[in-house]
């Protein structure tokens, strides 16, 4: 990712601090870049916006194993399983549990 994109990311994000979508894309390009760390308040947010956001959760877990954390790990590949089985999105569910049983490990 250029430094031109990250740059149109964070305006997007900037410019409506309520645009889930805009805030999950910034965290992805984060942790694509290897900025693991920059990537979990992103998401944090995003799903402050959006708690039943599972793919944000999948990622806020992901950006914690990234960092070292395996608790924060754990509960966010939890929380991302109930909601992705609250929104029927089975996808991320089974990613999300395929993920968390790797790190049990």
């Amino acid at each position: 990712m250029t430094s031109a994109n990250f740059d149109h990311l964070r305006k997007s994000v900037k410019a409506d601090g309520m645009d889930e979508l805009a805030q999950f894309r910034l965290g992805r390009a984060y942790m694509e870049a290897g900025h693991h760390m920059q990537a979990v308040p992103i998401f944090r947010r995003c799903i402050e916006l959006n708690p039943q956001y599972a793919e944000a959760w999948l990622w806020l877990a992901r950006a914690y194993v990234q960092t070292g954390v395996p608790k924060e790990a754990a509960a966010s590949y939890e929380e991302a399983r109930r909601a992705a089985d609250m929104m029927g999105d089975s996808m991320t569910g089974l990613e999300a549990t395929a993920e968390a049983e790797k790190l049990a490990l």
